[in-house]
């Protein structure tokens, strides 16, 4: 059994409720500013000598190499996500008491999010492999007045070995499963960790996949220096479109829904995002081989991009987001 840090579990008797509104609950949640994890940048990512990508087991490096820029680029993204995540865990039927596992929690913007929506009758699990996460989690639970998250260490890349809890009602997680190589290992443990009839919902990315007719020439190379470096780092970068099979191999007929976020021209939070997150994948980009610096010449992008052709007028898309959540069966 693992140990749990901050907060404290009780059995749960009820059946988890499905609430009466959840396709129309968008909105940012007001007067809350928390930023996102990285969208396309895991934590601690680094480059080994011999020039390939590799994953630290600590947030330390990613922590120190970006300070109130990167504070700035992932309060907005977490902006922009927000909404369809309540969205999706609402669907899956996450609401007040309910007691659920939040996977990959990273800086906990995931579990401040269902803090509030299962209420003070329900629990959170984070759930990270960094100290670090889970510290950053804790501290931002305490602030917020959130006394039902607690936090536990815990490797989603050994499915195997992931002792966690059971008799759970949900386990959730967001751009989580493309860091994790068996995928499918992890769903079926997870429908042994929650109880039966609970609920599990994934919110994953296809970074091939964005829209637009007449897409930004900047833009598409942009998210091309994004794709290249996750396939040479070893991660999958299209793990949304693999949602509903990954969830029929673990027996799970799952529900899905899908979302384009998109912004109008070059000066938009989305064109802004994907400026920003380039930036904080260059050291990333250029390690692995896909462009060099004089190439991304990162301190012009913007400029860039305002001044291709119809800048103005063009719409720009973060690359698309897949949700698929499904019921365990019952005894």
């Amino acid at each position: 059994m693992p140990m749990v840090v901050g907060g404290a579990f009780r059995p749960y008797s009820g059946f988890l409720t499905r609430p009466s509104a959840h396709f129309g609950r968008f909105g940012w949640i007001e007067g809350r500013g928390r930023p996102l994890w990285p969208l396309l940048r895991p934590p601690g990512w680094g480059s080994s000598s011999r020039g390939e990508i590799v994953m630290s087991d600590t947030l330390g490096d990613y922590a120190l190499g970006h300070a109130q820029q990167e504070l700035v680029r992932l309060s907005r993204q977490g902006q922009l996500l927000a909404p369809f995540t309540r969205s999706v865990f609402a669907a899956a039927g996450i609401g007040p008491g309910v007691r659920v596992i939040d996977l990959g929690c990273g800086g906990g913007d995931v579990s401040l999010l269902l803090a509030e929506m299962v209420g003070p009758t329900g629990r959170v699990l984070a759930v990270d492999r960094a100290p670090e996460a889970l510290a950053a989690t804790r501290a931002r639970a305490e602030q917020a007045g959130f006394s039902q998250i607690a936090t536990v260490q815990g490797d989603l890349s050994d499915p195997k070995n992931l002792s966690l809890p059971e008799g759970f009602d949900a386990a959730v997680g967001r751009l989580v499963l493309h860091y994790v190589p068996e995928r499918a290992a992890l769903i079926r443990r997870l429908t042994e960790v929650v109880r039966p009839g609970g609920a599990l919902a994934f919110i994953e990315m296809d970074l091939s996949v964005n829209g637009g007719s007449s897409p930004s020439p900047l833009a598409l190379r942009m998210l091309d220096w994004m794709l290249q470096t996750f396939r040479r780092g070893g991660f999958e970068p299209d793990t949304g479109s693999q949602l509903f099979g990954l969830f029929r191999g673990a027996g799970l007929e799952a529900e899905l829904m899908a979302t384009s976020i998109v912004g109008g021209g070059a000066d938009s939070a989305v064109a802004r995002m994907i400026v920003d997150v380039v930036r904080s994948l260059e050291p990333q980009i250029i390690a692995a081989g896909v462009a060099t610096a004089e190439e991304i010449d990162v301190d012009t992008l913007l400029e860039r991009l305002r001044a291709e052709p119809g800048a103005a007028d063009r719409s720009f898309y973060l690359p698309r987001l897949t949700a698929a959540w499904a019921r365990t069966a019952t005894v």
